[in-house]
């Protein structure tokens, strides 16, 4: 992801990319950050206490310096594919994030306690693997706090369906119920989907590299990049894993596995 990142980082202003981890030690700081340039910077933040990896991008209004107004969030298992600066110039219409439409496209299919929230089972619920965030309106309204409490006093309907674990996706949904913006999906495409010129490719679920399920031009564009890093031909020592029975008759399968967040 962070190849990805600095290989499209075309912008005048340059990329200053804040990697959220525990416990990566410096030489694997130093080997998975791409040569640093005018405009491209990678800061490693380490993250202390109990809190789970899914839900560090709560933090993100305050490991970001206050100057700082505004936001891209990627899931470590991503491959940016192109210029994230008109993602980044996106208006979010008064919205404090943008996100993409998760394979659960509604709440009630993914917050089962909705009605009891006072949610609109008919409302879109968003996938958290990618999202541009307007700072000053996340930290106003304190989101990544009342976020990780609504997960916290919700525990027991963090499982969607009985079989895809959401964590900090709940939560977030939960809060920023009526506040999102919708982005097309072309800006977190599962990598499993069909074969498209997408803009950030997701390899979340049954669509991680070395899954049988993974598109072979998704494999590819993975290898490419990853051939450019120390860890070149790691791939060819990972079994492929069978590929799960298909669901046919749609463009998306019915639901997706969520992406367990940046140190995954």
């Amino acid at each position: 992801m962070l190849h990805s990142v600095a290989a499209r980082a075309h912008g005048a202003a340059g990329v200053e990319v804040t990697v959220l981890h525990r416990g990566v030690e410096a030489d694997d700081r130093r080997r998975a950050s791409p040569p640093e340039s005018d405009r491209f910077h990678v800061r490693w933040v380490p993250v202390t206490g109990d809190l789970a990896p899914a839900y560090f991008r709560m933090l993100i209004g305050d490991v970001l310096p206050p100057s700082a107004g505004r936001a891209i969030y990627l899931d470590a298992d991503t491959i940016v594919a192109a210029d994230l600066g008109e993602l980044w110039r996106r208006d979010l219409g008064g919205a404090v994030a943008g996100a993409v439409v998760d394979y659960l496209p509604r709440c009630r299919e993914a917050v089962s306690n909705w009605r009891e929230l006072g949610l609109d089972g008919d409302a879109a619920y968003y996938n958290s693997g990618v999202l541009v965030v307007d700072l000053d309106a996340w930290r106003s309204e304190d989101v990544g706090a009342r976020a990780l409490a609504i997960t916290r006093a919700n525990r027991e309907h963090l499982l969607a369906q009985a079989r895809f674990p959401q964590a900090d996706q709940y939560g977030l949904n939960v809060v920023l119920h009526d506040r999102w913006h919708t982005l097309g999906t072309l800006w977190n495409w599962g990598s499993e989907l069909v074969e498209c010129p997408a803009h950030v490719v997701h390899y979340l679920g049954n669509g991680k590299p070395h899954d049988a399920r993974c598109r072979p031009a998704f494999r590819r564009l993975f290898l490419d990049h990853l051939a450019a890093t120390p860890w070149a031909g790691w791939l060819a020592t990972r079994r492929p894993a069978p590929a799960p029975r298909r669901h046919s008759g749609r463009t998306r399968p019915p639901a997706r596995a969520r992406a367990a967040g940046p140190a995954r």
